[in-house]
């Protein structure tokens, strides 16, 4: 139950992380080159002497740039993220399907252990019953001694069985209050559960694991579409440097520019036919899982309805 809270808390933080692809993106740069050769007039003009720009050159400059389509991408994000906080949760609810499995063994084993104990006492009434008659019958002459020491040994070895039974049932005990966090003791009633219809609609928290990771899947396989979408924005970018945006002039100077950006990551293209028979594996897989899990629900029902 920990561990719902730390999920929920680690996916408001990525979810804060993705919603930040909407904001401006600012980056500084700054560089220092030297070149082999700069950028010359190729005529002369009598008495004038045409300055040349030096080959060390010199920019720091920033960048603002404001994404236009990464709006969808962001939401694609946002939503493969709560995705998968849901899939942590189910499988936390998986365990705790376990552990309420492992309750309820324990419970039913020390109603189970209660009720053998009452035999096993039922039993030791009938042997002390008979001892007393094997006694009368030994002085009358019909019985044995023998008889009476089989009696005997049959009694010790109920009695082992009682202690063996109150013994697992100590333990039965001690791990409930373990588990549950409750004091459970040896006084404490433990009462046996009304009969009631047995339910044969599945809720298991596995379909609903299942059911969010093709969800999962299809979100990968939109977000692998939204790859081959070009990317548009707008930037400005201003900066210091020599030269800056006259190339004809050799001192350091402000500048600015800005306007709108287009960038499409073709290479893209190379991988995405392969990816997306990785993304139908996956779905296959899921759907595999699945009709394992109903098959061995499915026979794990009909062995109990046997029982």
């Amino acid at each position: 139950l920990k561990q719902l809270d730390i999920i929920d808390k680690s996916s408001q933080y990525s979810l804060s992380n993705a919603s930040n692809g909407n904001l401006p993106q600012i980056n500084l740069n700054g560089q220092a080159t030297y070149q082999s050769a700069v950028t010359e007039l190729p005529i002369n003009i009598p008495n004038m002497e045409i300055p040349s720009i030096d080959k060390d050159q010199y920019k720091i400059y920033g960048e603002i740039y404001q994404p236009l389509t990464g709006f969808t991408k962001v939401k694609i994000l946002k939503n493969l993220i709560a995705h998968e906080s849901e899939i942590e949760k189910q499988k936390v609810e998986i365990d705790l399907y376990k552990l309420k499995d492992r309750i309820n063994q324990l419970y039913f084993g020390v109603l189970l252990i209660t009720e053998k104990i009452q035999q096993y006492k039922i039993i030791q009434s009938d042997i002390d019953s008979a001892l007393v008659k094997v006694k009368a019958a030994i002085e009358n002459g019909t019985a044995t001694i023998t008889d009476r020491q089989l009696l005997n040994v049959e009694r010790i070895s109920i009695d082992q069985q009682i202690d063996e039974n109150r013994a697992n049932k100590s333990a039965f005990l001690e791990m409930l209050s373990s588990l549950t966090g409750k004091n459970i003791s040896e006084e404490s009633i433990i009462l046996e559960p009304t009969s009631s219809v047995i339910s044969t609609t599945n809720n298991r928290s596995e379909l609903q694991l299942f059911n969010l990771q093709s969800q999962s899947v299809n979100l990968l396989q939109t977000q692998l579409n939204k790859t081959l979408i070009p990317n548009i924005g707008l930037f400005a970018q201003g900066g210091y440097g020599r030269p800056a945006l006259n190339f004809l002039s050799n001192e350091f100077d402000f500048y600015y520019i800005g306007g709108i950006k287009f960038n499409w990551n073709i290479s893209s293209l190379y991988n995405h036919k392969s990816t997306r028979k990785s993304l139908n594996l996956m779905t296959e897989k899921i759907s595999v899982q699945k009709e394992t899990f109903l098959l061995n629900i499915s026979l794990t029902e009909s062995q109990q309805s046997a029982e």
